[in-house]
């Protein structure tokens, strides 16, 4: 009974690591309209620009989900996915 099958404490680091990291990165991609300003003073722009590279940031995201998606869904009506 000492022995866990789930692996231990081990897969508990993996749930807490992927939680931080996924918290991190959508975290990232929703605050950026915080630094709009510092960008514009930063690059010696205007507001639009920075709002472009923004939301070219958020579409790149957008593009790799609908991806990796659309190739699982692939494999899957090929019968190659297990």
């Amino acid at each position: 009974m000492g022995d866990s099958k789930d692996g231990g404490c081990y897969g508990w680091i993996i749930v807490v690591a992927s939680f931080t990291i996924q918290m991190m990165v959508a975290g990232g991609g929703q605050s950026m309209g915080v630094f709009i300003l510092e960008f514009t003073r930063y690059f010696d722009s205007n507001a639009s620009r920075a709002a472009l590279v923004i939301s070219m940031s958020a579409s790149v995201r957008l593009c790799v989900v609908l991806d990796i998606a659309f190739n699982i869904l692939l494999c899957i009506a090929l019968g190659d996915y297990e």
